[in-house]
Parts: C-alpha cells; structure tokens; sequence
C-alpha cells in the first residue's frame, strides 16, 4: 500500500517521492482511498486465483499419471505461465514472432547478472513550458540508478525523451525515436520513472506497452511503480495505473475550468481579451496569491491603436460597403497590426468575418462557449461548443469597453448574414464556395455605373467593353439584336452624373426645403409613437420571460418534450432581441428626439455628396437608389457631325433622395420617412460626349474674333496654334447654320492699316524729292506696287487727282532741268 501510494506522487512537474500527493480537497482524499482499497481487493483476488491455479494445475497432473512410478514427478510443480524459458548464452541469436533476428544479451530476472552491462534505454518527458527542464534529468538519473542495480546500462544515445509535450499525444518526436530503436532491436530494456511518463492515456499506453513487450520482446521497468513485464500479471497493474493517470488528466481539467470560471465571476482578465483590447493591473490593487507569489489582479481595457483600426475596419464594412476581401488586401497592404496570439502578420477573410461578429466590441463579453474535445486515439484536439444553459452565467456586460454602437454592430450582422445567405447555392456539399452565379454584381458592384446604365431600343443593361473596361457598351449589339453600337466612356459618364445631380438637386433650395419638411412630419410620428413602441416591446419581453420559465419548469419536472433545447434556444434569442430593442428606445433622450433644423438636413446632403464623388461600392449603391436604379440611353446624331453620341435620362425625385438619406443615417434615429407628400420631381438629361479642342475653343474664340484681332494675334492670346483657331471659328459657324466668311470680308473685318497707310507718309518724302516708283520702293525695301497705292491713298486724303504716269515723268523732267540750270558747274 505505501508502494502504491509513493506511485501517485509523480506529477507533471517532474517527480516528488512523496508519500502521497497534497489532495486539493476532501473529496480528493476519499477518491483515492475508494482506490486504494478497490486496488488491495483486486490484488487480493489476484493472488487467490495464482493459488488456485496452480492447484489445478497439480491435481490434474497427478490424476492423469497415477502410478507410482511417476508419483514423485506428479508432486513436482507443474509449469506455469510465469515460468521462463532457459535463456541462451550472450550473443546467441533466436528468431521472433515477426520473423527477424533479436539478439538476446543476458534477459535474466533482477537477481541475475549473466547480462552484467547490457544496452538499455529510458524515456523520460515532461508536458508543460512552465515546468522545470531539470526534470528530464532527474528521471534520466533514476533510470540509471536502478538499471545499475539490475546489472544494466543505459548508454546516452538510448537515453529518449520528449520536452513540454502533454503525455496525451501519440506523435512525439522522442517516443517515435523510441519505437523505432525497439523495432531495431538496439535494446531489450525499457525503464521509465512512472506510467504517467510513457502516457497518460490508456488507450495509448496499454498498446505501446503490449506491443514494445509482444511484439519486440523488450522488458519494461516503471521505477517507481514497481511495474515489471517479467514479474506475472504486470499488464493488471498497468492497466489500473493507466486508468489512473488518464483520470488525473480530467481531474486537473475540471480545476482548471472552476479556477477560471471563479475568476471570470468576479470579472477579471481570464487572457480572452481580442484585437483591441489589453489588459492592465487592477485599479483597485486586488492581488492573486500571497506572500513572494502575490501577483495584481489583471482587468481588461482598450487599447487605443488597435480600437482605431477596429473601427476603421467597421466603418469599411458598414458604412462604405466594402467587401471583405477588400478590407483583408487593405490591412495588408497597409500594415495593420493583429492581435497578440496571432501567428502570422497577415490578415485573411475569415479573421475579418469574426472580427465583425464579434459582440465584445459593444461591451457583451461571453467566455467558455468552445470546450477542447481530445481524440483518446491520438491526442489531437479540437473544439466544439457547450450546451447554451452551461454559457449563459458566464456572459458579462463591460458598457466601458465599447468601441462599436450598437447599430453599426448590427448593420455588420445583416450584411454578414446577407451574404451568407447569398452563397449558399454557390456552395459545394462540403461547404466551399464553387464559382459565381449570376447577380452578384447587384449587391457587389465593381464600378460606379454597374448595372445601372440600359439601353433605350432594347432594354439591356450596358457591360464593360474596350482595354481595362475604360467603356461601357450595349452587350445586344454585339450579337446583332441592337443598333446601338456607340460606346459610352465610364470616366466621362460617371463625371457628367455626379456634376448635374449635385448643381441640380444637393445644392437645390427647394430640394431642401422638401426634404425637411417630410423630416418634420416623420418626428411628429415618432414622437407620437415611441411610448407605444416601448410599451410593447416591454410587454412582450414579459411574455418571453414567462415562456422561459415555463420551460425551465418543464425541464425540472421531467416532463419535458423533446424539442426542448430548440424551444429555450429561440426563446432566449428572443429575448436578447427585445432587450437590445428597449435598451435602443429607452437610448432616445431629448438631443435625439430633436427636430431635424435645415443645418442637419445641409449636412445629411453634403455627405450624401462626398459618398457619391468618394467611390466605391456605397457610391454606387447610393446612386442607384438615388435615380431610381437605372439609367436610359439613347443614340443621338446631331446635324453636320458624323459621329452620333449618347443621350442619358433619369428622374430624381424627394421620395429617392430621402431613401438615400435613410440608408445613409445607420444610427436611423431620426426614423427617416419612405415617402412624403408633393414630392419634388426633375428630369436630367445629359449628353455623353466630349468635345474636341476647337469646340471647346469656339466660343472663346468667337469673342475675341469680334474685338477685330487676326487669327494668328488670337492664337497668341489663347496660347493655341493658329489652326486650331481657324478651326474653332469653322465650327462656330457650322454649328449655327451661318457660312463662313471668304477672305475679303475678313479683311474688311480687320479695320487694320494697311502697309500703303503706314508707309505713306515716307512714300510722298521720297516722292517729292523725285525718285522714281522703282527708286522709292527699293528705298524702303517694299513691292512698287505698295508704293503706287501710298501715292493714290495719299492724293485721296487731299482731295486732288492721282497724276498719272506720263504727267509724273515729264514733271521730272522739268524739275532736273530747273536744277541743272541752277548749278551749270555740276551739270
């Protein structure tokens, strides 16, 4: 009874050659003394069924060979299964059950030293990192010490062990190191400190024992259980001892749970704080143990780097209607953080699909709804979720630890939902998702026009078309059912919308005044209706909190029907759902009940403006409810062009805009309106195309033209080429029906001097002197024929005939004979 009691002291944390082990409790004691005494009896029984045996065994031997010759040798012990074979000399081989060759070096029982320093070999292991690493040590050194006292020796290379590896795992780098050495035959020996050491499963350790002792012949030593495989009926005791340490497993689990658990009631940190959160001291000083252990009480709070990122995240999702694919490859593309037990930096789809759903991000705090499950087989572990009356007692509510309203968790929730509920039929029987049907581009539109453009002749909705689907274009024209075959530019479409709906309807006062006034009569309702809501919702909850009891009643009672669980789960479903409602109408104080004022309603369309011009999805999605989910075009050839162009038109009204609003206010504490009377109703009609350079020009340019300028002094005005300007003024005219003016008319335009008129004045000097046409004009280097127009401009100015050719010479003439006469020497 003291062996076996020493043979409980082994613990995880390395060996203590103790009596017995410091029970935790009263019922701890008592359990192992009902083991105790259940052991002495089945050892008792053990002991009692060898004596009979072996009298069996005796008297049916003398029965058969009664005579008195052979009297003597029917008296003799017959032998029995705990009788061994003569063992061979060292170095003699024998064949095994599978066959190979074993070579047998002194197998002898424990007082035998033929096999004086033959190879044995020792496993040793401990399970937890916060155990100490010397206890691979000290067990080594009791296999060495009590090999040495049987006449073995454990080389090092023989000498196995595993580090911080729970005994209930199969795979173990050391064990298979083990078994593969025994399946060698490279000992014949196996000592470890205790059963627990090898396993602490039974099914684990009961197979390697039987296989490592049947099958390989390898003798197994437990030094401090006293387990021996030469000594008869060793698989009992180890299959007891096996029992034992497997329990002690589920025992130490069940104090564990109950330790935390006692610390989640008492609302501390228990380590399930998740991205961000941390955890702190205590405020208060609270401490855990005492004396030199005394550690502080640890609590949760926020921490402020990652809670940006957590809200960042939700407003992607909820308020820009991002998918979460995008969110994942936008965490990683900038960088963001993850949460402390994270393995990896990367993020991925699924840890952003639990982050949504996550409710402790509004202050609801559940712990323990995942419970380990072991697979006995192998040790691997796995979770599966507790029963929801076990959870419930262990929910908390922290209002200080939140990061997330309500209504935005919530808004998270239906989205999620909605496209869960979406891909169900994309899924295979094994729940993977298998391609893409259509309609997705409905609720995940890729661009701000998607699905939202349709063709006037035949009612099909346009698709991207051209390089990187820079256009959009009627999908019926390609396989000839439709005319329309002018593409539409997206960039030009999606600039041309947003410009008219935010000059003809954001920035419209009457549009405003509209809006407001159905804001006004909608809180007028809500002010009419919220007592009832809230009464309601409160009786109701009353209801629900009857039918729980009911069913609790039921279950105590046994006369339970089978659907019960079903039943309690949708009832307490029902139940948070009429708290969060209460709590949500009893949140309405007198700020939120306020009467929308014109600034709110200017700041719900601003940022209605800044959704439609940010991009996105929301974008999309906001433009689609806004004018009315589609958009019709037309092809239009306009006079004298070419080139026909499209032509959109929608209609926006009150009632739409006020939608938008609606979807775009998440918290919807207002209680925004579907519909209200006298709705304001406009048609927008817009031309897809765009101008060339001299269109743009032409008006412009037309301005100028009129001051008087010629087209190369209106070219350096406007920067341009001068054939860009003659072309704008083409296409002004052009466009109005009018010809365009001939080049004497647009000289006469000009109003300019001429070259005659500037030179004039120079001309009539020269002329007066007496210089010819010819002289003149090779004086000042100009056409003798600008010259002749600057002597009839000059005569025009005057009054007085232009004298001809002939009286022009012979005045000449006259004038350098009166000169010659003058000065006869010269002449």
């Amino acid at each position: 009874m003291l062996w076996l009691m020493s043979s409980q002291t082994s613990g995880e944390a390395g060996i203590i050659l103790a009596p017995l082990t410091q029970p935790a409790s009263m019922a701890g004691v008592m359990a192992q003394l009902v083991f105790l005494i259940r052991f002495a009896l089945l050892r008792s029984m053990r002991d009692t069924y060898r004596k009979l045996r072996s009298f069996g065994n005796v008297f049916s031997t003398v029965s058969a060979q009664f005579s008195a010759s052979n009297f003597a040798s029917a008296r003799a012990p017959a032998p029995t299964s705990s009788t061994r074979a003569p063992v061979p000399r060292e170095g003699v081989g024998t064949t095994d059950d599978t066959g190979g060759t074993r070579l047998l070096t002194g197998a002898g029982g424990a007082g035998s030293d033929s096999g004086f320093g033959e190879p044995a070999a020792s496993y040793s292991r401990y399970s937890s990192d916060l155990q100490s690493e010397d206890s691979i040590g000290d067990q080594q050194r009791r296999c060495r010490e009590n090999a040495a006292q049987l006449g073995h020796r454990i080389p090092p290379e023989l000498e196995f062990h595993d580090e911080a590896v729970s005994g209930a795992m199969r795979n173990r780098v050391g064990l298979d190191s083990l078994m593969a050495s025994a399946r060698q035959r490279r000992f014949s020996t196996l000592y470890f400190f205790n059963l627990s050491r090898l396993a602490r499963e039974s099914v684990i350790a009961m197979p390697l024992l039987k296989e490592l002792v049947y099958v390989y012949h390898v003798r197994i030593i437990s030094v401090s259980e006293g387990i021996d495989s030469d000594r008869d009926g060793w698989d009992l005791l180890a299959t007891l001892l096996s029992v034992q340490h497997e329990r002690f497993l589920k025992d130490l689990s069940a104090n564990v749970l109950k330790g935390q658990e006692g610390t989640v009631l008492a609302t501390y940190c228990v380590g399930d704080w998740c991205f961000g959160y941390t955890s702190i001291p205590d405020p208060q000083g609270a401490m855990r143990g005492r004396g030199r252990n005394a550690k502080p009480r640890m609590v949760y709070a926020i921490d402020a780097e990652t809670a940006s990122w957590v809200r960042r995240i939700f407003n992607w999702f909820v308020v820009d209607q991002r998918s979460v694919a995008w969110i994942t490859r936008e965490l990683n593309r900038l960088g963001a953080p993850k949460d402390h037990r994270a393995t990896t930096r990367r993020w991925y789809a699924t840890y952003v699909t639990r982050l949504l759903k996550n409710s402790k991000y509004v202050g609801v705090w559940p712990w323990g709804e995942m419970k380990n499950a072991r697979n006995p087989l192998t040790g691997q572990i796995s979770q599966e979720p507790r029963p929801v009356e076990q959870t419930e007692r262990w929910v908390r509510e922290f209002p200080h630890l939140r990061i997330i309203a309500d209504d935005v968790r919530e808004a998270a929730i239906r989205r999620l939902a909605e496209h869960a509920r979406r891909a169900e039929h994309r899924r295979t029987p094994k729940g993977r998702l298998n391609g893409s049907k259509t309609g997705n581009a409905e609720h995940h539109p890729r661009h701000l026009l998607s699905r939202l453009i349709h063709c006037a002749q035949c009612g099909a909705i346009f698709q991207a078309s051209g390089s990187y689907g820079k256009y959009l274009s009627c999908p019926a024209h390609e396989v000839g059912d439709c005319n329309c075959k002018t593409q539409l530019r997206r960039d030009l479409a999606e600039r041309l919308i947003l410009n008219q709906i935010g000059e003809r309807i954001l920035s419209n006062p009457t549009w405003l005044e509209s809006v407001q006034s159905a804001l006004l009569r909608r809180h007028a309702d809500l002010q009419r209706d919220r007592p009832s809501e809230l009464g309601q919702a409160e009786s109701a909850l009353q209801t629900v909190d009857q039918k729980i009891v009911r069913l609790l009643d039921l279950v105590e009672a046994g006369d339970a029907p089978t659907d019960v669980h079903s039943r309690l789960r949708q009832r307490q479903a029902e139940k948070r759902d009429l708290t969060n409602q209460i709590a949500a109408l009893r949140r309405m104080d007198a700020s939120d009940l306020a009467p929308p004022t014109d600034e709110w309603v200017r700041e719900r369309l601003t940022h209605l403006h800044e959704v439609l011009t940010g991009g996105g999805p929301a974008a999309a999605l906001a433009l689609r409810r806004l004018v009315g989910g589609r958009i019709r075009v037309a092809e239009v050839q306009p006079a004298g062009c070419r080139r026909p162009f499209l032509q959109g038109r929608f209609t926006v009204n009150t009632a739409g805009l006020i939608r938008e609003l609606k979807a775009q206010e998440v918290a919807n504490q207002v209680g925004l309106p579907e519909t209200c009377g006298n709705d304001e109703q406009a048609e927008i009609v817009i031309d897809f195309r765009t101008l060339d350079h001299a269109a743009q020009l032409a008006d412009g340019v037309k301005s100028v033209w009129d001051e008087g300028l010629t087209c190369q002094e209106i070219a350096l005005r406007i920067g341009r080429s001068r054939t860009l300007v003659r072309k704008a003024i083409r296409y002004w005219h052009a466009t109005r029906g009018l010809p365009l003016p001939d080049g004497r008319s647009l000289r006469k335009r000009l109003k300019v001097p001429t070259r005659a008129a500037t030179i004039m004045d120079d001309v009539m000097r020269l002329w007066n002197r007496g210089l010819s046409y010819t002289d003149i004009a090779t004086e000042l280097k100009c056409d003798r024929n600008v010259i002749t127009a600057a002597v009839k401009l000059h005569f025009r100015h005057i009054g007085e005939p232009v004298p001809d050719g002939r009286a022009r010479r012979k005045q000449l003439r006259e004038q350098r004979e009166r000169e010659s006469d003058r000065h006869p020497l010269s002449a």
